[in-house]
């Protein structure tokens, strides 16, 4: 059946079920070039009957689209965990940053695998969620994330083809002046890092406390007087 024959027959489907076709207004469709062809679609030749029929894709479908491409979007390589290459700086950076982001996932899935029959990989999952979900944990992630986030644009740039000795200087030297003036804030700079990871542990329902320390493995920073910014400072 073509476009054109396809339009008469949804104008006398109407007219038979009673409707009067000088009222038509518009129409929808999905946004298949059949439907909606500019030139030759079942919409142009409706139009050109009732020219107040203005064209519009279906709400429906675009809710549909909408969601199908959302649930693809979950399956594409944005949206999966990376391994942790030793030697690409740029791959750690992609690695450590996607993990965090997608860290209440990862916890939520580690959960459910635990109850799963296979006993191999369920044990795995037992083993990597705790270690997770430690204040340690979180600290040493917020700190990785912090110094990748520096150098990331420095190890990308010495990853170009057409690389300028020049700029790769100035960018080194950009990132080196960058964390001489942590270190300088050093105390300001880390307590506001310890604050956003309570915070975030709270959020992941994660214990806030320190690893008990005996006074003569470290006399002088013995548990009870440590804070948790100075323990991990």
């Amino acid at each position: 059946m073509s476009e054109k024959e396809l339009s008469d027959v949804i104008l006398k489907s109407m007219t038979d079920f009673g409707l009067n076709t000088k009222y038509l207004t518009g129409q929808g469709y999905d946004g298949a070039a059949a439907m909606s062809g500019r030139y030759n679609g079942v919409q142009k030749f409706i139009r050109d009957e009732h020219p107040s029929a203005f064209y519009l894709h279906c709400s429906a479908h675009c809710l549909n689209l909408t969601i199908t491409f959302s649930c693809k979007v979950s399956e594409s390589n944005r949206f999966k965990l990376k391994n942790l290459c030793a030697t690409r700086w740029v791959d750690h950076h992609d690695a450590v940053i996607l993990f965090e982001e997608l860290q209440p996932a990862i916890l939520h899935a580690l959960d459910r695998i635990t109850l799963w029959p296979d006993s191999d990989t369920s044990s795995s999952a037992s083993h990597l969620l705790p270690a997770i979900r430690q204040l340690k944990f979180q600290t040493a992630l917020a700190i990785f994330v912090k110094i990748l986030s520096i150098s990331f644009p420095l190890s990308r740039y010495l990853h170009t083809v057409n690389l300028d000795l020049k700029t790769a200087l100035e960018a080194a030297s950009n990132v080196q002046n960058t964390i001489q003036k942590i270190r300088e804030n050093c105390d300001v700079k880390f307590q506001q890092l310890v604050l956003s990871v309570i915070t975030l542990c709270e959020k992941f329902d994660i214990t806030v406390s320190l690893s008990r320390q005996c006074k003569s493995d470290n006399p002088e920073y013995f548990f009870e007087s440590l804070s948790i910014h100075t323990f991990y400072r």
